[in-house]
């Protein structure tokens, strides 16, 4: 992934945070003085884009957002409707193509589909991660604000020639987020989603313009926090993420974990953007759900902060609490199945050697990763620039010696300066939009017929080119070296980014001294470490072996347990104990966390937080049934409960949604509708009749309808509609039909034919259907028109008429006038006319002459108006031209003087101007 550090140091603050208290000061006057609202917006957003400038120093200074739009050929908002990973032509990277379906247009060209290329992606079990990059999830929904792509071709894919980037690779998405009803991107970017609409307006000085305005008032839908739900509790409070650790959230109201089609998730901070947009864990890492507690693991790339739940009803809230997460180990997400639901978050392990493809056991093998290490090559320019050399080496001795993760800089160089998928872990300085960029290539093999090993095949790494690089007494106007080079390896050895500023994969970082410590990551590299040398991945590939340098033993055992120190999360058990594979015995371990050991504790499942007694078991609701055995948590003081801890109130034996206690009918037949004391009562399913209404009446007219059915024909109906009364039995096939229905509301009531008490009523309107809207762009010969109001229309062009079943639709105009009307057969909803001109080209054979000019004419008109005006504008003369069969006009100039006229040509299929120079 991609590094953009953001974390500037206190002194290269200082300045800075002067300069804004002053503008803050002059801002506050401006206040004093202003007493439209509007106007303090607009100040407010000053000062939010300024202060987001200094903290964001990617590279020098970040782009505001102004400067960004103004940057973009094309802004457009829409949801990401595919993402699709290809191959370019020449097999040297993975590209990701994000489809957008556009919902509205605010500058360039209004195409109902827009194609967003970033680096990276999967294709198989082959792939690669870039780090930094924007990771923008399927269904997401923002703003982009793109410009044409570099000149990539990919194999397989249609549209190479609309492909499109973002402003700099890293900076023009910014995600909506629903529940705050707000517009966020990295560097801490938030606005309302409303002002950040009006001031792209603002910058594009025109209206923005509706591609598909059914789809942007769907996914432009504010949510909001669910008041219903409530989260009391998160542990551990500090927990590692893409290591399969599992977080507890306790609370109420979290339903159930699936309904119907949805199922409820957990969201977390995005450490790619620095916590300012979510990424939500996979359906297969929610290891338990209830309504008052959910276990989720903890998914690669999130970072510090609160985390959101959201339940299968689509209800969202956040929590209070924050958790600590001191780094993210990279996965590898698949599903064996290829279904979705079933995508898992796979392990990724540095190996001891390679082959050319691991899904073949034959394939040749690769020389950048041999005996046990990675092999990095310096390219020339990079081994030339001694500064950079001596630290690079520097700087990975630190990682690989202090953690046992094997990498080793050969003797040779490479002229290669660019990542691409060649089996050479190059060192280069290149262009780049961040700092540094880390390129991770992967490759896997199904072993066992369902196990998916991932192993690491090449790494990438781009130091930019182009900035101010310190390497010893780095000045608060140089970027870090060490800093960047020292993140850049941690990404190498497997971890992603984290949130926290003063830490090294911080994912974005400023100028000055930066952070080189890498003490934060040594349990992660334990970690990563421990699984890398004990796998011989695919059955054939050499396991990775402990560095050279490292004091690290692999075979030590120190508490003599049967487990190695590397692998044992129990270092110091007792002698004589039984462990398991973790080396840790049950006295060693709570694994409810109650702080009762597992040997004493007799109430294996207790919840987190509870008071326990001294074999781990808690009573918290006072029933006298422990915790783990009681069904019925949360039971009121002075019920008598059963062996399960549940009272009458809390039961419901028959299931009919009455409690035991105010069921008057304990045996009640599942399924059958019952009133409040539980008991049977006549009832029809929800969906048993069925209402249809169509608005096609015009105010003054009655062309509406209603059509009525019964879907269970066991019965008679009597339906009321206001006053007039109809039936549904079996002579009419238990459907009637209103016509010539004029606008207004309409109460229906259905009742059943001889039973008593039962209705079910609704209230219906016949509505003037919404007026015809068209918004044409005309295209060279060719013009679309997008419709709204309607999605049946006729399109009349030049007396031939279309019928149209659609929202929008694409003309090929003719040589000469075009009219174009476009109606619906509602008069109420208006009428479209306009008129288009396309003209036949006129060919001259020189734009300068002595005396004579030689027009061709296309077309088929025999005679053609001509006008001829001099530079100022004064007509000259006029005459109307009869051509001939070769439609070749000669024509002479001798009577002219020297200097520039224009020849007007018009005729029934021609309208062109020609400048002419008489010398």
């Amino acid at each position: 992934m991609v590094f953009d550090a953001s974390t500037a140091s206190m002194t290269a603050w200082r300045p800075k945070i002067s300069l804004l208290f002053f503008i803050f000061k002059s801002i506050k006057i401006n206040f004093l003085y202003s007493k439209s609202i509007e106007h303090m917006k607009r100040l407010v957003f000053i000062l939010f884009l300024f202060t987001s400038t200094v903290f964001a120093q990617i590279i020098e200074k970040s782009a505001n957002l102004e400067e960004t739009f103004a940057s973009a050929s094309i802004v457009v908002s829409g949801q990401i409707v595919e993402k699709q990973s290809y191959w370019d032509v020449d097999r040297q990277m993975i590209y990701t193509v994000h489809k957008i379906k556009v919902s509205k247009s605010f500058k360039g060209k209004n195409n109902e589909y827009q194609y967003l290329l970033t680096e990276g992606g999967a294709i198989g079990l082959k792939g690669v991660v870039v780090k930094p990059t924007v990771n923008i999830r399927l269904y997401s929904v923002g703003y982009l604000m793109l410009k044409n792509s570099r000149n990539v071709r990919l194999d397989g894919f249609e549209h190479n020639d609309k492909l499109m980037e973002l402003f700099d690779h890293q900076t023009g998405y910014y995600d909506y987020d629903s529940i705050s009803d707000s517009v966020m991107s990295s560097n801490n970017f938030k606005l309302e989603k409303q002002v950040f609409e009006n001031n792209l307006e603002q910058y594009s000085k025109k209206k923005s313009v509706y591609v598909d305005h059914e789809l942007d008032k769907k996914i432009f839908r504010a949510i909001g926090i669910s008041e219903q739900s409530q989260v009391f509790d998160i542990s551990p409070s500090t927990i590692i993420a893409g290591n399969k650790e599992v977080l507890t959230i306790t609370g109420n109201g979290f339903g159930d974990f699936i309904s119907g089609n949805n199922n409820g998730y957990v969201s977390f901070k995005n450490a790619d953007s620095g916590g300012s947009q979510w990424q939500s864990c996979l359906k297969s890492q929610i290891v338990s759900w209830t309504d008052t507690e959910i276990k989720v693991e903890v998914p690669s790339d999130s970072g510090s902060g609160a985390i959101r739940v959201t339940t299968a009803d689509n209800q969202t809230f956040q929590s209070s609490q924050q958790i600590i997460i001191p780094y993210s180990i990279n996965t590898f997400v698949y599903s064996l199945s290829g279904d979705s639901d079933d995508n898992t978050e796979y392990p990724i392990y540095h190996t001891g050697s390679m082959t050319g493809n691991l899904q073949n056991p034959n394939a040749s093998l690769q020389d950048n990763i041999v005996d046990g290490a990675y092999l990095f090559t310096l390219n020339e320019d990079f081994y030339e620039n001694e500064f950079a050399r001596e630290s690079f080496k520097d700087l990975l001795t630190d990682w690989v010696c202090t953690t046992g993760q094997n990498f080793e800089i050969t003797d040779d160089v490479t002229d290669i300066s660019t990542a691409s998928d060649d089996n050479t872990n190059v060192i280069t300085f290149a262009s780049t939009s961040a700092l540094g960029v880390t390129y991770s290539y992967y490759d896997g093999c199904i072993v066992n017929g369902n196990e998916l090993q991932i192993a690491w095949r090449e790494i990438d790494i781009i130091f930019n080119n182009a900035v101010n690089w310190g390497y010893e007494n780095v000045t608060n106007a140089q970027y870090d070296f060490n800093s960047t080079a020292k993140h850049e390896l941690g990404h190498a050895l497997g971890f992603g980014h984290n949130i926290d500023s003063q830490s090294l994969m911080h994912y974005a970082s400023g100028t000055g001294p930066g952070t080189v410590s890498i003490d934060q990551y040594l349990s992660g590299s334990e970690i990563i470490l421990a699984r890398n040398i004990s796998t011989s991945l695919c059955d054939y590939l050499d396991p990775h072996q402990v560095s050279d340098c490292s004091s690290i033993d692999p075979n030590t055992d120190t508490d003599g347990d049967g487990v190695n120190d590397i692998f044992d999360d129990c270092e110091n058990t007792p002698s004589g104990l039984v462990v398991d594979s973790n080396g840790c015995a049950l006295s060693e371990l709570d694994s409810d966390s109650d702080g009762i050991t597992d040997d004493i504790d007799i109430c294996e499942n207790t919840p987190s937080n509870a008071d326990v007694d001294e074999f781990g078991c808690a009573d918290i609701d006072s029933d006298g049934v422990n915790e783990n055995l009681d069904q019925c948590p949360g039971t009121l003081s002075g019920f008598q409960v059963d062996v399960n801890g549940c009272a009458d109130y809390q039961k419901d034996s028959d299931e009919d949604g009455i409690s035991d206690d105010l069921d008057l009918c304990e045996d009640t037949i599942a399924g059958k509708s019952v009133d409040i004391n539980g008991c049977e009562i006549f009832q029809l399913p929800f969906d048993n009749f069925e209402i249809n209404v169509t608005s096609r009446s015009c105010i003054g007219s009655s062309e509406g309808s209603i059509i009525l059915s019964a879907l269970d024909q066991d019965y008679n109906y009597e339906v009321h509609i206001n006053s007039e009364i109809v039936f549904l039995n079996q002579s009419n096939n238990f459907r009637a039909n209103l016509g010539d229905l004029g606008t207004g509301e309409y109460d229906i009531c259905f009742y059943v034919v001889g039973i008593d008490n039962y209705s079910q009523c609704y209230s219906v309107k016949i509505t003037e259907p919404s007026p015809l809207e068209v918004h044409s762009v005309k295209n060279n010969e060719n013009v679309t028109f997008f419709i709204s109001g309607t999605s049946n229309f006729v399109i009349t062009h030049n007396n031939n008429k279309t019928s149209v079943n659609g929202n929008m639709y694409e003309l090929s105009l003719e040589k000469g006038i075009n009219i174009v009307k476009i109606n619906t057969d509602l008069n109420c909803q208006g009428i479209y006319e306009s008129y288009f001109f396309i003209s036949h080209d006129v060919f001259h054979y020189t734009s300068a002459t002595h005396n004579d000019v030689v027009f061709s004419f296309g077309g088929s008109d025999d005679r053609i108006n001509l006008s001829i005006h001099d530079i100022r504008g004064v007509q000259l003369g006029s005459s109307v031209l009869t051509l001939l069969n070769n439609r070749e006009y000669n024509y002479n100039l001798k009577n002219f003087d020297k200097g520039v006229y224009f020849f007007k040509f018009s005729s029934k299929t021609i309208d062109k101007t020609i400048k002419i120079l008489k010398r």
